[in-house]
């Protein structure tokens, strides 16, 4: 069901590079009290500051947090 929702054109996905240390990757991952990566954070309508997403990824925690962010019921509707 994630693959569907991330596949249908309504949700953007980004990634930031930390290869090379980046005072910017740094400074957001620090905001989120977050030392490390993998980091994951859906943002949407309702969370405009995301919501993280734990360090090992299931459906069920994806799924919530798209619909924490208010994306799941508008992506539920195409």
């Amino acid at each position: 069901q994630v693959a569907e929702i991330l596949v249908a054109g309504s949700v953007i996905a980004m990634k930031a590079d930390w290869t090379k240390p980046d005072p910017v990757v740094t400074a957001y991952l620090k905001s989120y009290g977050r030392f490390g990566i993998p980091f994951n954070v859906v943002y949407g309508p309702t969370a405009p500051r995301g919501v993280p997403l734990p360090e090992i990824l299931t459906e069920s925690a994806v799924l919530a947090a798209f619909e924490q962010a208010g994306g799941k019921k508008a992506l539920a509707r195409r």
